[in-house]
């Protein structure tokens, strides 16, 4: 592992929990499917919604802020 002191290897549940916790609003989502497509040897992506008008729902998540060291350009 390189830069072990890098603020992306630091877990996010070193800060308190209030701070970094937010809702990650959807209306949909996707995964790959668990086994490969026999004709195309790729998996597939499957869609899931709640249901098909798709209404808006939210996942909990985690974030932390993240400063490049080489900025924009």
């Amino acid at each position: 592992m390189r830069k072990t002191s890098s603020k992306l290897r630091q877990s996010p549940y070193s800060t308190p929990k209030h701070k970094s916790r937010c809702l990650v609003p959807a209306n949909s989502f996707a995964e790959y499917a668990p086994e490969p497509n026999p004709e195309t040897e790729k998996k597939d992506v499957v869609w899931f919604a709640l249901n098909e008008n798709r209404p808006l729902f939210t996942f909990a998540g985690i974030w932390t802020e993240y400063r490049s060291d080489r900025g924009t350009k």
